[in-house]
């Protein structure tokens, strides 16, 4: 997504690896979606699953992709953030909880 150097020395092919990354993204963020319930992305108790759940929510905004799309990741997120080490761990980071919300 960033880096196409790692792929490539031939820098006119770095925008279609960004490319293939979106819609690599688009896959595995459609799968986040689909996991996404009631509760916790792996079973019944919150997992780094779920704090991962909040990371790749923050670079799809950054992306600029329409997190939007994901209702039920971002309710996902809302139960996350409640979480009191969550909440320290962001404000420690210095960032928002808005950041891992869509846009």
């Amino acid at each position: 997504m960033w880096r196409g150097e790692r792929f490539t020395n031939d820098e006119k092919l770095f925008e279609a690896i960004k490319e293939g990354g979106i819609r690599a993204l688009e896959k595995q963020f459609a799968e986040i979606e689909q996991l996404s319930g009631e509760g916790w992305l792996a079973g019944d108790s919150f997992t780094a699953a779920d704090g991962y759940a909040l990371v790749f929510f923050r670079w799809g905004r950054r992306i600029g992709m329409d997190m939007g799309r994901y209702p039920r990741w971002a309710a996902l997120l809302k139960r996350v953030l409640e979480r009191p080490a969550v909440k320290r761990a962001i404000e420690r980071e210095g960032l928002k909880p808005e950041e891992f919300q869509p846009a």
